[in-house]
């Protein structure tokens, strides 16, 4: 049996570990509208995984995502907690409506076929282009999927901060 050796400590001197303290005690965090009403990702991991999965056709890992999440080669990420609503059922079914979209991503994304996305278009909006396609394709196989696409759309638009914000490759996304 092999032991793993820990990692070495390193040590920072007073003034890095005191302004390190202070820089997480007192920096301007993100605030939540609607915290109370939020759709934990902790909570309802099974479910969604049950519904990516569903959609993608196979077995994708899904994993809380730092950020706003999105899928990685067979993973779907997801957002720790979405509260963009005051109404918590409106939350939760905005999570899984990204977890259904994202598998059918990745669903359509391995399908056999000529490949969907355009090479000469840039990675991101490539993949914006296919999340479009894949929720109009969606929309039209499973009814009421459009309006909870239009609903997410609706939420996501409400929550962007406004258009003049947006600097360089953010305001071409945009």
């Amino acid at each position: 049996m092999v032991r793993r050796q820990a990692p070495p400590e390193l040590h920072l001197d007073f003034a890095e570990e005191f302004f390190g303290a202070m820089w997480k005690r007192f920096r301007k965090r993100p605030t939540c509208r609607f915290e109370e009403q939020a759709a934990q990702f902790e909570s309802m991991a099974s479910s969604l995984s049950a519904v990516a999965q569903a959609f993608a056709g196979r077995h994708v890992v899904v994993r809380r995502a730092e950020g706003s999440g999105g899928i990685h080669k067979h993973a779907v990420l997801l957002p720790r907690l979405v509260a963009l609503s005051p109404e918590a059922a409106v939350n939760r079914r905005f999570l899984f409506t990204r977890a259904a979209l994202a598998g059918a991503m990745i669903a359509s994304a391995t399908a056999p076929g000529p490949q969907r996305m355009a090479p000469a278009v840039h990675p991101e909006i490539a993949f914006l282009q296919h999340a479009v396609r894949t929720a109009q394709d969606l929309a039209k196989a499973h009814p009421g999927f459009a309006e909870r696409i239009q609903e997410g759309v609706a939420l996501e638009l409400a929550a962007r901060p406004a258009l003049d914000t947006y600097r360089g490759h953010a305001l071409i996304l945009e």
